[in-house]
């Protein structure tokens, strides 16, 4: 949070919040609108997290694997 809030234009409690709701990734700081900053950790979820997980595990049936993470992290 310290490295997060070096860099947040606004107030502590504030920054606080933003980073317990949307992590702490540097490119989310730069997103201004909710809708933008929920597209983008979407898009770093699949592209990234899962795709790294697909492929090192070579697993073949992904949308069960997409479903799931789904379930867990609603």
């Amino acid at each position: 949070f310290k490295e997060f809030y070096s860099v947040y234009s606004g107030d502590k409690d504030t920054a606080w919040k933003e980073y317990i709701t949307y992590g702490g990734l540097p490119l989310v700081l730069l997103q201004q609108k909710t809708e933008e900053k929920i597209n983008y950790l979407n898009n770093q979820q699949k592209n990234v997290y899962l795709n790294d997980v697909i492929e090192r595990n070579n697993i073949v049936n992904d949308k069960e694997l997409y479903e799931l993470v789904e379930m867990i992290s609603s």
